[in-house]
């Protein structure tokens, strides 16, 4: 036995321990950032960054499973998983994995990140680095472990031998591979799972991931009350707006304007330096759910952080070039353009994006009015649709001019019967054929509410269209709606007379497209006043349009599901259908399928 290994074994022997240091210290000892890899070149110093602090703890701490770090671009993600995974190198060796979306992004995260981070840290052998044999672009074996990198498309890699430490960076993009992955490191009792993504939909896999931890997210004391504060934009950041004489913003009256308003106490905190470094040096993570681990053997701990946290973006003071961004992602959702509020979303609130989001925007900025200043509009057509339920109603009061616009004048919950009749008169629809009713529910009863009254029935159909025989010699065509069907519900008699109800089928999934295309802005204008109900807009988002397998050919089609309480969507669809029964109502319907359950 050599001398060393004497003198180790004559220690542990004598109950001696190696003590590691802890990862903040050792950190701040070893580490010299590189410019290619950060925008904070120089010694590593969490006086730089705060919120890196606990992260990296919680990497290193061996009683955590999982760590999920949810952020937006340009925050430290990656650099905290870096860093972390050099420490482990020198302080707590094992094998390690790093995966990503794809061979591409492996090459240039190990070209522009990890060799960098390495070369420049003294703790790691400079001369491995620099042998081919044992450090390539995709896998380095130094002398106390080896680091493999993997890829969404290298399955073969996700079944090989264990790893103890296993980094998935942005793993939505190969959420299938992701439980291959992870099996890797069931052998080792103090494995780690690091998670590094930009949110992306809500229900997806990142959301599941962050949704299983204590959630995390940065808080900062209040200049004023010392209350905690989320560090959001939404409901927190205020500003004016405005514009020029040719719509455009007016960015030098707007930026002063901009304040972070405390819900407590209402003191508004202006960005200054001053401000970014209170947020900064006294802010902290706050467990949003603190119980999410009561019973585990191992944590699985979540953090989110966003990029109000910057002191600049670009050059800029950041919350000045969010609040840009924002404004111009607003005005694209104008154009019926989503993307850019849903990148804009991810990137830089690192908020998960819900199908449907855009509604609420919408409704924000398109509306330069309110329901009462609608009412007093002159319209051509006003339609009251009803969703029946089995304990009240739901409906719509909307006007329509003949070129296709249209505005909510009335949206809500009925409670009886006679609150419809009721909702008619205030709105003054004399010819109760405009008030319709949807058949599906308490169909028999509709139907006779409807003969009564004088109201028209529908019932959606899963039919792509309904044919119209236009006359002799002339061509078929498909409408969204079929003709009038005569119902005869029971009520008088041959002699004294009978009554019957008018009824008209729809294509239910065509109707929600064209619904769908004036949401986004596609067709005619179709207006949510600013002071719409947040119910409404919660029920827009009830029903999405997911794949769903043909049962006749065994091929993916798109169709409208209902997810969630749909019901105003639904008198929205209503309101569709009665505008193109007019026949006077400029409508973009477009060319409808033949059904081949029409002839």
């Amino acid at each position: 036995m050599s001398k060393a290994r004497d003198v180790i074994s004559k220690a542990a022997s004598r109950g001696w321990r190696y003590r590691r240091m802890t990862i903040i210290p050792w950190a701040e000892q070893h580490v010299y950032l590189p410019s290619t890899a950060t925008s904070q070149e120089g010694p590593f110093r969490t006086a730089n960054a705060p919120w890196e602090i606990e992260p990296l703890q919680e990497i290193a701490n061996d009683e955590n499973e999982a760590i999920v770090e949810i952020k937006a671009n340009q925050v430290g993600g990656t650099t905290i998983g870096v860093l972390s995974l050099a420490y482990f190198t020198d302080q707590d060796p094992g094998p390690a994995m790093w995966t990503t979306a794809n061979q591409d992004l492996a090459r240039d995260f190990s070209k522009d990140s990890l060799f960098p981070i390495f070369r420049s840290i003294s703790a790691i052998d400079d001369k491995v680095l620099n042998d081919r044999a044992r450090a390539s672009t995709y896998e380095i074996r130094l002398p106390s472990m080896t680091l493999l990198l993997a890829w969404g498309g290298s399955a073969a890699k996700a079944e090989q031998k264990s790893v103890r430490y296993l980094y998935l960076d942005e793993f939505e993009k190969y959420a299938d591979l992701v439980t291959a992955f992870e099996a890797r490191t069931t052998r080792y009792h103090n494995s780690r799972k690091i998670y590094i993504s930009k949110p992306g939909l809500r229900l997806g896999p990142a959301w599941e991931k962050y949704e299983a931890t204590d959630k995390r997210e940065w808080h900062w004391p209040c200049q004023k009350c010392e209350k905690p504060l989320p560090l959001k934009f939404k409901g927190h950041l205020f500003f004016d707006r405005f514009y020029h004489a040719n719509n455009q913003a007016d960015w030098a009256r707007i930026f002063p304007t901009i304040r972070y308003v405390c819900p407590h106490c209402q003191h508004e905190h202006f960005e200054t330096q001053d401000l970014h470094a209170h947020i900064a040096g006294r802010g902290s993570f706050i467990a949003q759910a603190p119980l999410a681990n009561s019973g585990m053997k191992r944590r699985r701990v979540g953090f989110r952080w966003n990029a109000m946290i910057l002191p600049l973006i670009d050059g800029s003071p950041s919350w000045q070039f969010i609040v840009k961004e924002f404004l111009e992602a607003d005005h694209m959702v104008k154009q019926g353009v989503v993307g850019p509020l849903q990148e804009w979303t991810a990137k830089r609130m690192a908020e998960f994006w819900e199908i449907g989001q855009e509604y609420e925007t919408r409704a924000a900025i398109l509306a330069s009015y309110t329901a009462k200043d609608a009412i007093s509009e002159k319209w051509d057509y006003i339609f009251l649709t009803v969703d029946v339920q089995a304990h009240g109603f739901w409906h719509v009061v909307a006007g329509w001019k003949l070129d296709g616009s249209s505005a909510r004048l009335s949206v809500g919950e009925l409670l009886t019967w006679g609150d419809i009749t009721e909702k008619a008169r205030q709105f003054n629809i004399v010819n109760p054929r405009w008030v319709f009713l949807d058949s599906r529910y308490n169909t028999a009863e509709v139907h006779r509410r409807c003969a009564r009254n004088g109201w028209t029935a529908l019932r959606a159909e899963k039919r792509l269209s309904f044919p119209f025989t236009q006359g002799r010699n002339r061509p078929t065509v498909y409408r969204l709606y079929s003709e009038p069907v005569p119902i005869d519900c029971g009520i008088g008699t041959a002699e004294g007379g009978k009554l019957f109800c008018v009824e008209f089928m729809f294509a239910r999934n065509a109707a929600q497209d064209i619904l769908q295309r004036h949401y986004d802005g596609k067709a005619q204008p179709f207006g949510i006043p600013a002071d719409i109900s947040a119910e409404y807009l919660a029920q827009l988002k009830g029903t999405v349009e997911l794949p769903d397998r043909d049962p006749k050919t065994g091929a993916y089609r798109k169709i409208w599901k209902d997810v969630r309480p749909c019901h105003m969507r639904d008198c929205e669809v209503q309101q569709i259908v009665a505008a193109a029964i007019t026949h006077r109502i400029v409508m973009d319907i477009g060319d409808l399928p033949k059904d081949e359950g029409a002839e």
